[in-house]
């Protein structure tokens, strides 16, 4: 079940990293792109700049580059009793982004679980090597969503397994605005010494 689900997280991963340029959008200035932490959605429109239907049982969850060269994935699953972040590299090329995640950073606990308390699960987190993934996202015209990634057929009918039967074409990314003062993924990256590093 462990293997099946770090191979079902790595072939999700797919969209999250290798970004090649369309005709119409050009990915964001550096200096935006790696100050920006991003939400993905996956999303049953052929269409991404329709992106308002969502689906239920949908995955979501957060992505980030760092100015350092590294990028941090994670997906809630609610099903799950163990919470992921993969972490890896990437680079920017004269058409996008490529990027490759070699590690993870896991904890025994529920995706909704407070990070705030006197002994947090993700305290009691360990590291490992995972078999490299390298990952596709491509430049969007739309305004607001400036990567998605498109879901091959494989990806389909095995996120359909997930959403009985309904087969999503892939997943999006959206800027997402923290608060100041709001604990949330800028926060906890900075409370977990080997992300924090990155």
């Amino acid at each position: 079940m462990k293997v099946h689900y770090i191979f079902y997280a790595a072939l999700c991963l797919l969209a999250a990293c290798t970004a090649s340029e369309s005709q119409s959008s050009k990915p964001l200035p550096k200096q935006t792109f790696f100050r920006q932490l991003y939400h993905h959605f996956e999303t049953p429109n052929a269409d991404f700049c329709k992106h308002g239907n969502s689906l239920e049982g949908a995955q979501m969850g957060a992505i980030c580059f760092t100015e350092k060269g590294h990028v941090i994935y994670n997906v809630q699953r609610e099903d799950r009793d163990t919470v992921s972040y993969f972490f890896g590299t990437y680079a920017f090329t004269d058409t996008g982004i490529t990027c490759t995640l070699t590690d993870e950073f896991y904890y025994p606990g529920r995706w909704d679980a407070s990070w705030i308390v006197p002994d947090p699960d993700y305290a009691k987190g360990k590291t490992r090597k995972i078999t490299p993934v390298s990952m596709a996202l491509q430049a969007n015209p739309c305004n607001g969503i400036p990567y998605a990634h498109v879901y091959t057929e494989e990806e389909r009918q095995l996120a359909g397994k997930r959403l009985n039967g309904v087969l999503p074409y892939g997943f999006f990314l959206e800027a997402y605005e923290e608060p100041a003062n709001m604990k949330y993924y800028s926060w906890f990256y900075k409370q977990v010494p080997v992300l924090a590093e990155l």
